[in-house]
C-alpha cells in the first residue's frame, strides 16, 4: 500500500424533516451533535433534514443527496461504508389534509418502505450492503403551545394544522412498518408522553399541558426533548447493533499516545 492511503471514516446518515435538520442546533443540545460528538474520530454523522419535508419529497430526493462516497463500497477495502441509516419521518406527514404537507397514512407507509429500499434492495443502485437502519417516529404535539407560538406572518396562529392524535397515529404507523422490515424503531412519541405523564404525577404541569418541556414550539424538540431523543437513539444502536456503538470502535487515526513520533504514525496509518 503507498504512503499516504486514505483512512476514510464511516457514516451515519440522518433523514428527515426539521427535526433532524435542527438537530444540529447545540444551543438545543441538538440529538445529532450529540451524536456526531459520541461519533467523533470514530465515523461522520451526515445530516439530510429538510424543513417542511414529508416522505412524499423525501422518498424524490434520497438518491439526489446521498453522500456519493458512500456508495463506492465495492471499489477499495479503503472506500468509506454507509454503516447506519436512521429515518425519521411522520411529523409533516400527519398534518390535516387540508394542508400541502398531508400524506394519506397508507401512502406514507408505502413511502417509508421505498426509502429503506433505496439503501437496502440488492435491486437499487443505490444499494448499501453495510447498511444497518433505524426508524424513528414522530415526537408528540403539543397544541397548545402550537397555537401560542407567534406566526411571524400573523403574529399569532389562529388553528391547528394538525394534531397530537394524528401524531400518534402516524407514529403507530412507523412501528409498524419498522416491525415489517425487521428494523429496530425508536418509539419517540410513545417516550415522550410516558415522560410527560411522569411530569403531571410530579405536578409539574404547565399552562401547555407539559408539551412545552420537551417541545418548545410544540412541534420541535426542545432541550429536553433533544435529551431525550439522543438517549434512544444512543441505546437503539447499542442495544441492537452493539458493534457499531461509539464504545465499541476505535478511532480511525491512533491517539496520540500511542505513537512516538510522526515516523511510527506515518508507520501505523500506512499498514
Amino acid at each position: 500500500m503507498p504512503a499516504g492511503a486514505p483512512h476514510p471514516y464511516d457514516l451515519v446518515v440522518l433523514f428527515g424533516d426539521s427535526l433532524t435538520q435542527h438537530s444540529w442546533d447545540v444551543d438545543r443540545r441538538g440529538w445529532s451533535a450529540q451524536l456526531a460528538r459520541s461519533y467523533a474520530r470514530i465515523m461522520d454523522v451526515v445530516n439530510r433534514g429538510y424543513g417542511g419535508f414529508n416522505t412524499r419529497w423525501g422518498r424524490v430526493i434520497l438518491p439526489r443527496v446521498l453522500p456519493p462516497y458512500a456508495l463506492a463500497e465495492g471499489s477499495s477495502d479503503r472506500a468509506p461504508k454507509l454503516q447506519l441509516f436512521v429515518l425519521f419521518f411522520g411529523a409533516n406527514d400527519a398534518a390535516y389534509p387540508s394542508s400541502k404537507l398531508h400524506v394519506p397514512l397508507e401512502e406514507f407507509k408505502d413511502n417509508l418502505r421505498a426509502i429503506v429500499d433505496v439503501v437496502r434492495s440488492p435491486e437499487s443502485e443505490l444499494h448499501s450492503p453495510h447498511a444497518r437502519f433505524l426508524m424513528v417516529t414522530p415526537p408528540a404535539f403539543g397544541e397548545k403551545r402550537y397555537l401560542s407560538f407567534a406566526d411571524p406572518a400573523t403574529g399569532r396562529r389562529t388553528a391547528l394544522d394538525r394534531d397530537n392524535a394524528g401524531a400518534k397515529t402516524y407514529a403507530a404507523a412507523v412501528c409498524d412498518v419498522a416491525s415489517q422490515l425487521q428494523i429496530p424503531c425508536v418509539d419517540l412519541w410513545t417516550a415522550m408522553e410516558a415522560a410527560i405523564e411522569a411530569r403531571r404525577e410530579q405536578g409539574q404541569v404547565s399552562e401547555f399541558d407539559g408539551y412545552d418541556e420537551f417541545l418548545w414550539d410544540g412541534l420541535h424538540l426542545s432541550d429536553s426533548g433533544n435529551e431525550l431523543l439522543f438517549g434512544l437513539v444512543r441505546d437503539a444502536i447499542k442495544d441492537n447493533y452493539p458493534d457499531i456503538a461509539p464504545d465499541a470502535l476505535p478511532f480511525v487515526i491512533p491517539g496520540f499516545k500511542d505513537f512516538a513520533d510522526a515516523d511510527e504514525l506515518a508507520q501505523i496509518l500506512d499498514k
